[in-house]
């Protein structure tokens, strides 16, 4: 039984990171405001003449399509992304996003079943045992933003590269032209330096908040627990 107990709290320290990673991706996806942050800062222009409203409103259209059951992307955007290669790289993406989308699903349902089963057979006694599942996977968790924050941050370009060649094995639709494709003039690469800056820093604060409770708690118990000298 306690091997058991013990296999859960391990998948669940290991499970917390990915839950943490999959939906600040999940949150930065369908945010607009981030999409509309890096129109502003990156003063983006298409190949042809369209005006900030336009630009919001294909980023809304891509959110709708990166949500939805399509294959492709439908003709209005194709206006916008109309070569081949944008739209295939599109479906890419979309693919991933997806799949990443599935992983935090599944995260999330072992969390609560972890939660649910552990409350159920120890009720109280589960408490200390759950604040240090969190401590240790917020540790993970913490470890794993400062490797991909460092990378991005010192060395983005490599990152962005294998970032690419590791999602698109086979690959090569990835590889855009800004003279000739509107997707690489809406997305360069600085806004996505700003996006996994922004998911990492809030994957890490999120850990930071998570294990500094659970570590409170600990110490909390662990000093009510003390015996009391002299007694």
């Amino acid at each position: 039984m306690r091997t058991l107990q013990a296999g859960l709290g391990i998948i669940f320290v290991l499970c917390l990171p990915i839950l943490l990673l999959t939906s600040g991706i999940r949150v930065a996806v369908n945010e607009i405001r981030l999409y509309e942050y890096g129109f502003d800062k990156y003063e983006i222009s298409l190949l042809r003449p369209v005006d900030r409203a336009e630009l919001a409103e294909i980023a809304r259209e891509l959110i709708v399509y990166f949500n939805s059951e399509d294959e492709l992307i439908g003709d209005r955007l194709r206006q916008v992304f109309p070569t081949r290669r944008e739209i295939i790289h599109l479906w890419e993406v979309k693919r991933l996003i997806q799949l990443s989308y599935r992983v935090q699903e599944i995260a999330l349902v072992y969390t609560f079943a972890y939660l649910a089963l552990g409350f159920a057979c120890l009720r109280k006694a589960f408490l200390p045992k759950l604040a240090k599942a969190v401590l240790g996977g917020s540790v993970t968790t913490i470890v794993l933003p400062l490797i991909l924050g460092g990378l991005a941050l010192f060395a983005f370009n490599w990152f962005w590269w294998k970032f690419h060649v590791i999602s698109f094995p086979g690959s090569d639709y990835w590889i855009l032209d800004p003279e000739k494709h509107n997707l690489l003039r809406m997305f360069p690469q600085g806004f996505w330096f700003d996006a996994t800056m922004l998911v990492t820093g809030g994957v890490a604060v999120a850990a930071l908040m998570m294990g500094g409770g659970a570590g409170a708690y600990l110490v909390v118990r662990q000093r009510r627990d003390r015996p009391i000298e002299g007694q």
